[in-house]
């Protein structure tokens, strides 16, 4: 099999790979610092590779870093009070 066709699923497999032992880590975790940058390393290898952004213009790639940052930002603000009031 030549490499070009092979490169793909290896590439797909590893960052699989990488996901599940950030997922290990984090279970093992008892630090919440560690969780968020658990999470933030899994949100940058899901980007990165299977929504294909390393191959996209940098402007693009900040463009749907800016707003997935800005909407969660929306989206958790919006529900902590509501949370609080319970």
């Amino acid at each position: 099999m030549n490499d070009i066709a092979a490169s793909p699923y290896l590439t797909y497999w590893k960052a699989w790979g990488a996901l599940l032992v950030l997922t290990l880590l984090m279970a093992l975790a008892s630090s919440p610092f560690i969780i968020v940058l658990g999470i933030a390393a899994k949100a940058t290898i899901i980007l990165a590779w299977f929504m294909h952004l390393k191959e996209e213009r940098l402007d693009f790639v900040l463009y749907v870093v800016v707003s997935l940052v800005f909407f969660s930002w929306l989206l958790y603000y919006l529900t902590i009070p509501d949370a609080r009031a319970m």
